[in-house]
């Protein structure tokens, strides 16, 4: 579809073409806000389908990680002097395999920031006993974000996910049993073997047990990972792109109606407010192997090697691998497309940031989305429209593709 061409060429052009330099640093950061995500980089078994390389649990080598992570973090409290930190999200790999650690990593984070916000993690169904609960409750954690993937067990079978669709039941209601503020769960649709019926049966499932927050995620092929070396092997097929369209038209149009309004492109929530994912944050700081950090024109990665992480720290050095300053014209779309990932973006909200009309700073990028039917201006936003959604879901998947094989590999 031409106008599918254009989308994808406009996503390449504000992603493409990066000058990364390996000897960035950051500097004379000047924001209202920041927000922490701390990448724990551990799992039982690397998912197939997992955007993220992980490292197998040692807990000797996690020691060493948390040491780095806590050396990490005293830098950076040095750099943003008066800087409110505002939420604290710990992702991974999988946080829940470490909970005392978690613990440790927040209570120093409150010392060296005097942080007082919001804080989340996300969690395996298989590490939810009693004992990792009440760390995480006791610690100061808010809200959960449980990776269910699917209510299909063989489905979770064919992905390699390592748990049965009860056990993820119970997990959720024990989560709840236990207050957290809010409980998002993680589903997943475009995967293998999966139809409308099987999503369906994933909302209901989801609704019945009355989460905050359902987060639906389309399958994204990364070269490193299992399942993209079985779908090139023709070992799996996967759902035609129509299929995964109206994968999606179901999850938007059904959720909604249910009470789940949208309030990201893939997640829906009868709190808005009261969760947000890893990378949604304005300007946040990446702590972690592999973590990345955006804020105002600064962007950087960490290395991916965990001993490389390590002993970038023990020498003092803060562990980037590579990073850039964009010019503010990127830095207004790249602004812009974040936001939109919301479905909307407010057009006062770009007249503070910048000083300027985003009609005006971003005419030409913008007529191309009104031309093809994406955006609307309504209300004092620019929304996208339904036909925007379906585009804006392939584009974020684009640019997922185009950029994590260059951050996971070295």
């Amino acid at each position: 579809m031409f106008s599918e061409l254009i989308i994808n060429r406009l996503v390449s052009r504000t992603f493409n073409n990066i000058n990364y330099s390996p000897s960035f640093r950051i500097d004379n950061v000047n924001c209202d806000d920041l927000s922490i995500n701390v990448r724990i980089p551990f799992c039982r078994s690397q998912c197939d389908f997992c955007l993220f390389r992980s490292n197998p649990w040692n807990p000797k080598l996690a020691k060493s990680y948390l040491q780095a992570v806590k050396e990490e973090l005293k830098i950076y409290s040095n750099l943003f002097e008066d800087i409110n930190v505002k939420t604290v999200y710990f992702s991974g790999g999988t946080p829940t395999l470490m909970p005392e650690g978690v613990a440790e990593i927040l209570k120093q984070i409150e010392e060296l920031y005097e942080f007082d916000g919001k804080s989340a993690i996300e969690a395996n169904p298989l590490d939810l006993n009693d004992k990792t609960l009440s760390t995480l409750v006791d610690s100061g954690i808010e809200s959960i974000s449980i990776g269910v993937q699917s209510f299909n067990d063989e489905i979770l079978a064919i992905v390699g996910r390592g748990h049965e669709s009860k056990i993820a039941v119970n997990a959720i209601k024990r989560a709840k049993d236990y207050g957290f503020k809010h409980i998002n769960i993680d589903l997943m649709f475009a995967l293998p073997e999966q139809d409308l019926d099987d999503i369906k049966h994933d909302l209901e499932t989801a609704i019945d047990l009355e989460v905050s927050s359902i987060s639906t995620y389309p399958l994204i092929l990364v070269p490193y990972s299992e399942i993209y070396d079985s779908v090139k092997g023709g070992l799996i097929k996967l759902p035609s792109i129509k299929k995964e369209r109206s994968m999606y038209e179901m999850i938007i149009e059904f959720l909604p109606d249910v009470g789940y309004p949208m309030s990201a492109l893939w997640r829906f929530s009868k709190d808005p407010e009261g969760y947000c994912g890893p990378f949604e944050f304005k300007d946040f700081v990446g702590v972690g192997p592999n973590a990345w950090s955006v804020i105002e024109k600064f962007f950087s990665v960490n290395t991916p090697s965990l001993t490389d992480y390590i002993n970038s720290l023990k020498s003092g050095d803060l562990p980037i691998l590579k990073g850039t300053v964009f010019p503010l014209r990127k830095v207004m779309k790249i602004w812009f497309l974040r936001n939109l990932y919301h479905s909307k973006v407010s057009k006062d909200e770009f007249r503070r940031k910048f000083k300027g009309e985003i009609k005006k700073e971003l005419k030409w990028f913008l007529r191309i989305l009104f031309i093809f039917g994406l955006l609307k201006d309504e209300e004092g936003y620019l929304k996208l429209t339904k036909k925007g959604l379906f585009y804006a879901s392939d584009a974020t998947k684009c640019i997922a593709s185009k950029l994590l094989p260059g951050f996971s590999l070295t």
